[in-house]
């Protein structure tokens, strides 16, 4: 019963900083993340790339396919390199820059009659969205989201994306048809391009950010400060900022696991 009204109160809270002015702010940039993502059209676009090759006439549509599978590996890899080095917000703004770049080369293929240049740039499509966008929005989603939105606020942004992805999917071949494959890939190009301005306006950089903050947005410094300090005499204390924010039904079952729990491999090397 208490843990179903935590999670119906929880749930209340992402509704209502949603509509605050100023309290959903994160949670809105997160929602504007995954809106962004699926304007790039690049997860619309991947189950069809065999399809979409073949009826371009591109020389062994199966080889670039097979090739566009490597590129996205090499961009999962080039992110993980980079992510921590350059952080967050270059890699989305270069990924965006970077495919809307692609759409343009893909769209001038389609204007020219080059099928060579259509299976480049859909290379460098699925490259630049594997190595930034793909995957990163949800690190940075994470990232902004204070502690006690986080779980129901990425809920939210991870339904909001399948559902656009779902929509995004269903409408793609037929704007690739209806607009002519030039004309759609000029399209998606501004989308690439409204998601970098979206980032360069909304989006800040979460590189150095901490996971655990307060409801106030605060860094808990003090918090872990105070448990070193508690470490240091032996005590076994939970910082007071979060015991502030557990229920009064769960707040004696939480310190016992915190004693029974943070202070275990101390006691251990003491007793050896």
């Amino acid at each position: 019963g208490g843990g179903g009204g935590g999670g119906g109160g929880n749930l209340s809270g992402v509704w209502a900083s949603l509509c605050s002015a100023h309290a959903g702010k994160e949670l809105r940039v997160v929602l504007g993340l995954s809106v962004g993502n699926n304007f790039t059209m690049a997860q619309a676009l991947q189950g069809f790339s065999t399809d979409i090759l073949l009826h371009a006439g591109v020389p062994r549509p199966f080889a670039f396919s097979t090739a566009i599978g490597v590129a996205r590996l090499c961009g999962v890899c080039l992110c993980v390199v980079l992510v921590d080095r350059v952080g967050r917000r270059p890699l989305l703004l270069g990924g965006a820059g970077g495919m809307a770049l692609a759409y343009a080369a893909i769209a001038y293929g389609y204007a020219g009659r080059a099928p060579m240049t259509i299976g480049v740039g859909f290379t460098a499509l699925f490259f630049c969205w594997s190595a930034s966008w793909a995957g990163l929005v949800w690190t940075v989603s994470a990232e902004l989201l204070p502690s006690h939105l986080r779980a129901h606020g990425m809920a939210l942004t991870i339904v909001l994306y399948w559902v656009l992805a779902f929509a995004t999917s269903e409408v793609v071949e037929t704007l690739m048809f209806e607009l002519t494959p030039q004309r759609a890939c000029a399209l998606f190009s501004l989308g690439c391009l409204a998601a970098l301005g979206y980032v360069a306006a909304c989006v800040p950089e979460t590189l150095h950010s901490s996971l655990i903050t307060t409801h106030d947005g605060a860094q808990p410094d003090t918090d872990v400060a105070h448990s070193r300090a508690a470490s240091r005499a032996g005590v076994s204390a939970m910082p007071p900022r979060l015991s502030r924010t557990l229920s009064e039904d769960s707040a004696d079952s939480t310190v016992q696991e915190w004693s029974a729990y943070v202070h275990r491999p101390r006691v251990a090397n003491e007793m050896h």
